[in-house]
């Protein structure tokens, strides 16, 4: 079982982020910059930690190897037995432990850039959101500058159209006064002669 716990402490590793191929949609290229500076900034140092953690685990299992070589059977302060100088077993338990933790905080560090890059995504989302509609607002008002001038051109021919009815009809109209007074002085001259 001791061995079982050295091979699973040798396999720790953390899951790293990639870092994205393209910024969440709706950063301005500063913003671009600046995300993509940090992604790498943290993928840097995750590596490192990630290298850190290999190379204390690589250590932890060299110096259990050159162990093996001044293998003895020794017994501790508590009169227990043991194959390791005690000395060499608690160095080596507490490098085990150390690279334990360095890899605890770097699988810590992910779960922060994750939430990180969540909530960078999620507001993203919401200023997509909002430029569309903003844009959704500007064609309506756009469109609805053009129906007023389409309307207030059509009012306009409609009413030309009927100034220029009222203006034939007034013609007619004098006309048919014309022609009254002219029927009427008729009638008048015809009845003058006529007795």
């Amino acid at each position: 079982t001791t061995a079982q716990k050295r091979e699973e402490r040798a396999t720790v590793r953390s899951p790293l982020l990639p870092i994205q191929s393209a910024p969440p949609r709706g950063f301005t290229p500063a913003a671009s910059h600046v995300f993509f500076e940090v992604c790498t900034r943290v993928q840097v140092r995750a590596d490192r930690a990630e290298a850190g953690c290999a190379r204390a685990l690589n250590r932890s299992n060299r110096e259990k190897g050159n162990m093996a070589d001044e293998r003895a059977v020794t017994f501790d302060e508590a009169y227990r037995v043991r194959v390791l100088d005690s000395e060499k077993y608690n160095q080596t338990q507490n490098l085990a432990d150390g690279a334990k933790d360095f890899c605890d905080k770097v699988s810590q560090l992910n779960d922060i850039v994750k939430s990180v890059v969540e909530a960078v995504d999620q507001q993203a989302a919401r200023t997509e959101s909002e430029k569309l509609r903003a844009v959704g607002k500007r064609n309506q008002v756009s469109a609805e500058a053009e129906m007023r001038k389409r309307k207030k051109a059509e009012l306009a021919a409609l009413r030309i159209e009927k100034q220029a009815e009222i203006d034939r009809l007034q013609a007619e109209y004098d006309s048919l006064l014309k022609v009254r007074a002219e029927q009427e002085m008729l009638i008048a001259k015809l009845s003058d002669s006529s007795a």
